[in-house]
């Protein structure tokens, strides 16, 4: 069990994760994966409808070195540069 009682916890995925914006996985049947939020200090939780769906997000971008196409990670570096 995770912070504040939630089923949060890094899996083996965090070992491979690429992305500089990823934080771990959660939720029942892990179909959620927590990325850096848009504010300092906030976490993004994207939910997922099947596990397949999931593994296939995290292998395509969190995982890879294509991490820049996904569409959180861009919107999170959009932010980051105009508070830069």
């Amino acid at each position: 069990m995770g912070r504040n009682g939630r089923n949060e916890f890094r899996s083996w995925w965090s070992g491979e994760a690429k992305c500089p914006y990823w934080r771990g996985e959660s939720g029942p049947e892990r179909r959620e994966i927590l990325c850096s939020g848009l504010q300092p200090g906030q976490t993004m939780r994207v939910h997922f409808r099947s596990e397949e769906k999931r593994k296939a997000w995290v292998r395509g971008y969190c995982c890879s070195f294509d991490f820049i196409a996904c569409g959180i990670c861009s919107a999170i570096e959009k932010n980051l540069e105009k508070e830069g």
